[in-house]
This record gives structure tokens, sequence and C-alpha cells, in this order.
């Protein structure tokens, strides 16, 4: 429906009832954005409408033109901040009907999950109801979008990763009805929308990484190609991680002494950026050349990206982010391994200064059609009172 034919219905006297994919509203409320997501995750609907100015009864609320003017510029400064993607707005048209103003909000999915301040809504009935996080991995699977991990993968699988994978999705959603004693791995990957998938043959699949272990002089001690991602995001590796660096010593309290050990990285900051090389490596080429360099004082993780991840050096505080692994990315936020896209860069550096740990250092390193990201973490103290650093290649 264009914006003409829904004029007509205006004038006719149409309510909100009899017009599939619109929605009136009397004003604007942050809220009523939920309605936008909906709209746009409803695939039997094309082009959707949301017209403010308008009672649920079709009869126009008669507002002014000032009106108008400072309810469009909310409407738009909303969509900024809280709609993701934002082009499932299409436009923002402000136009008279009757006696009074009416905005009119147009809605089209960009063939991808639309969310409103981080959450996806679909449409029962005329009601706007947030969708759980199978229906939102269902749906974005079935969007074509431009997201390399949903394509199709025909390799192998490694049974005991989507096991410990399923464990821990048990241990932090009842979204996913999975017992993983007793289904088998094709069904608890069908169960979780990644079967066939890249998004499963990068976690539990063919696609490989690569550990590379530093002597105290930087030689290098050994370097190994592994299968399967979701390997480095489990607790086994980030306590090899820590390990591998601690520090033993003793402590002496009112005469008494006993052994202590410290926490080489704070857990949560090693964890984000394992997670962040699996979630945004350019997989395309060759196959994201994740790779993990342990050093008795620092780790540093490597993987391909687009060239965009360079803008991102200078935004450490930004919540912008442009992933090519959409499905992979909701598939990890499952199993609460990864969060809000564009978070992690903050927590990173907020975790370490906490810490007392020097700044994290981030580098970018431009291969011409593409880019090499790198981050290093020392476990170091450093001087909590600097800003974060960045290297240029």
């Amino acid at each position: 429906m264009d914006i003409e034919e829904l004029k007509r219905h205006l004038s006719a006297g149409k309510i909100e009832a009899h017009l599939r994919g619109v929605d009136f509203k009397r004003s604007w409320q942050q809220a009523h954005g939920k309605d936008i997501s909906a709209i746009a995750n409803d695939e039997s609907i094309t082009t959707g409408w949301i017209v403010v100015g308008v009672d649920d009864n079709g009869i126009v609320a008669g507002h002014d033109v000032d009106w108008l003017k400072k309810t469009e510029h909310m409407v738009s400064s909303h969509i900024r901040q809280y709609l993701e993607p934002s082009w499932a707005v299409k436009s923002i048209v402000g136009e008279q009907i009757g006696t009074g103003q009416c905005l009119f909000i147009e809605i089209a999915n960009p063939q991808d999950v639309v969310k409103w301040n981080g959450k996806a809504f679909q449409l029962i009935g005329t009601t706007s109801t947030e969708m759980k996080e199978h229906e939102v991995l269902a749906l974005s699977l079935r969007l074509p979008g431009a997201d390399f991990s949903k394509a199709k993968y025909s390799g192998g699988y490694d049974a005991s990763l989507i096991t410990a994978f399923a464990q821990k999705v048990i241990a932090s959603t009842e979204d996913f009805q999975i017992d993983a004693n007793a289904m088998s791995p094709n069904e608890i990957m069908r169960k979780l929308n990644v079967f066939e998938t890249n998004t499963g043959g990068i976690l539990f699949g063919d696609f490989p990484y690569r550990i590379v272990h530093f002597d105290e002089n930087g030689d290098i001690l050994d370097q190994k190609n592994h299968k399967g991602l979701y390997n480095i995001l489990s607790d086994a590796f980030i306590d090899d991680l820590q390990s591998r660096a601690r520090k033993k010593g003793t402590s002496v309290h009112e005469g008494t002494i006993s052994a202590q050990e410290e926490m080489p990285y704070p857990v949560k900051a090693l964890r984000e950026i394992l997670a962040n090389a699996v979630a945004h490596a350019l997989y395309q080429k060759n196959n994201g050349d994740v790779v993990v360099e342990i050093r008795q004082s620092r780790i540093t993780v490597r993987n391909n990206c687009t060239k965009e991840a360079k803008a991102f050096l200078e935004k450490w505080f930004s919540r912008i982010n442009k992933s090519t692994n959409k499905h992979l990315m909701n598939t990890l936020r499952v199993p609460k391994i990864t969060d809000e896209q564009g978070t992690g860069k903050i927590r990173i550096f907020r975790l370490m200064l906490e810490a007392g740990k020097r700044e994290p250092i981030a580098s970018f390193e431009d291969l011409g059609d593409y880019g090499r990201w790198s981050i290093t973490l020392y476990n170091e103290e450093g001087n909590t009172g600097l800003c974060c650093s960045y290297r240029w290649p």
C-alpha cells in the first residue's frame, strides 16, 4: 500500500483494524518503536505504516504544524538511536488530512531481523509482542540479508563441541528445550537453527584457527592449527590462557603465610576479545584467519575483517558495529557469549583499567580489499590515568 492509497482510506474513515500492516497513534512515544519492529518483521507485509496523529478509530486528532515539526524531529531522533537497522524506515512524511496534521512512517523489511532498543518484536493479531530467542534465530535464517554465517555449509562437525554448546545454552536460557543427552548432534543444531549453515561450520565444523606460543625472547615455541572455533570460547581455553601467565606468590596476614595466585587477565575481557574475533571475522578471506598469540606478558587475538573496521580504532566508545555474520552473532547471544553489537570495545577497555592493567591496544593492517584487526591485552599493571592506545601499520 502506498501513501496515496493510505490517505484515501483515512479520508474514507477506515479504522486501524481494517488495514493490515497499518498502526494509528494519536501521538508518538519512544515505546511505539516496537510496532515498527513488529511490522517490519512480518513477512506477509511488503510495506507497512505507522500514522501518528490519528486515533485507533480512524479519526484525525487535529494536531497543528508546530506539533508535526516537533513530532517528526522526535521520531527521527528515536529511529537513529533505537532502530536496527535504521533503514527499515523508508520515509517519514508529514501530510494534512482534513483539518489535522499527520506523520506517515513508511516501513519495509530490509531482509534482516529488525530490532527496537535491542529487542525484536512480532505481530500477534494487532499486538506487538517481543520475540523469543528461537523465533529471532528462525526469522534470521529465513531472511536473505548479506549474512555469510547463514549461507550453506556441507562439511563435518565435532559432536563434542555441539554438546558443550548445547549445555551452555541450557544453562543460560529456557527458550530452547534441548536434552543434550537424548538428542543427536544434528537434532541439536536443527533446534538451534544452525544445521548446514556456516554458523554451525564456524563453531563446530571445519573452519580453522591457529594458536601460537612464544617464549620469553619473543621466539615461537610452537604453533598449531585447530578446527571448530567454539573451542576458543570455552571455559577450558580461558583457564589455560590464565594458567600460562599466572604468577604464584605468598602473602602474610596476622603472622600466617598463605599461597596466593593472581588473575593475570580479567576473565570477561578475555572472553570479549575472543568472542569478537569469532563473531566478526571476515570468513570470506582465508576462512577468517583467526590467530591467538600467547606470550608471558600479553595475549593478542587477530582476525581478517572488512576495511570499515579501521574506523573503529578511533571510536573505542562507539556502539556502532556492522557485522557480516549476524546469524552467528544471534547464535552466540543465546548462551550469553556475546551481548549487544558494538558494545564489546567499551567493556574491554573498562575491564582492563578496573583490574589495574595496561590499556588494551588495537591495530589495523590494510590488505587491499580487506583488513586485519588485532587487539592485545597485557597482564602487567598499568597507569589508570592513561587513555586507550592505537597502533597503525
